[in-house]
């Protein structure tokens, strides 16, 4: 993580932690183990799901974007070779008609 990151990161979770704290009832707040499990049940209850999810529909966008491309990459393959195919089919199946052809000359 950049040192910008890093600094977006302290400052978005400075955000975060204001309103968590306008949200926790104030009887929370009597002991430094009542502040901990607090602090626990929110990342347990809103910040790791919100997170998770975060992550969870990044991985499957990277994945739609891989499997895009390898589809690509097949109708490429199956394009050039059907292509292929078809060409050397032409040229198998090209018969000239004898009086359209132009006369070879050697020389001049």
């Amino acid at each position: 993580m950049t040192p910008e990151e890093q600094a977006i990161v302290e400052e978005k979770l400075k955000e975060v932690a204001e309103i968590l704290y306008r949200n926790t009832p104030t009887a929370e707040f009597k002991t430094f183990e009542s502040i901990e499990l607090s602090v626990k049940d929110h990342l347990l209850k809103t910040v790791a799901p919100e997170i998770g999810n975060f992550f969870q529909h990044s991985r499957r966008k990277e994945s739609r974007k891989r499997e895009n491309n390898k589809n690509l990459y097949r109708s490429n393959y199956h394009f050039e070779q059907t292509s292929n195919q078809t060409k050397t089919e032409e040229r198998k199946s090209f018969k000239p008609s004898p009086g359209k052809m132009l006369p070879i000359t050697c020389g001049q």
